[in-house]
């Protein structure tokens, strides 16, 4: 979980869960006997840089009965499994290149990749040559 949209369109951080939050997601796992960590808050420590600029506009609604979800978009998903991918790129086998590759990555996605990491890596990342290295897979394809 990336964070939670509050009633004013605003997105804050979900880390650390809110404790009401919690306790209803600590129910519902043992109701579904799930993991205890189902509910992962992790990603929101770093909320600043967990989602391209502007993610917020782009969120869609989800309603699973009483309970609304709001989920980032598609190409912003596509976006984060690109840079994870380069941050990973001799790992074999990359799940998230290959997630990228069936969420259909091409070179807009990965414009969209280095706009968002040019605000998380340093100049000298050696992920940048990874990005480089999938524009020709992609290319090649």
């Amino acid at each position: 979980m990336l964070g939670i949209r509050l009633p004013d369109g605003s997105v804050r951080s979900a880390h650390p869960l809110p404790e009401h939050l919690r306790r209803a997601a600590d129910e519902v796992g043992l109701a579904l006997d799930l993991n205890p960590d189902w509910l992962d808050d992790r990603p929101g420590s770093d909320f600043t840089n967990a989602a391209p600029d502007g993610f917020e506009q782009r969120l869609e609604l989800v309603r699973y009965s009483a309970l609304s979800v709001w989920h980032l978009a598609a190409s912003d998903i596509l976006t984060i499994k690109l840079i994870a991918s380069a941050e990973r790129w001799g790992e074999r086998p990359n799940k998230h290149w290959n997630d990228a590759r069936e969420l259909g990555a091409d070179a807009a996605a990965l414009a969209a990749a280095r706009a968002f990491a040019s605000r998380v890596w340093s100049d000298s990342s050696a992920a940048w040559t990874c990005l480089d290295e999938m524009e020709r897979v992609l290319d090649d394809d």
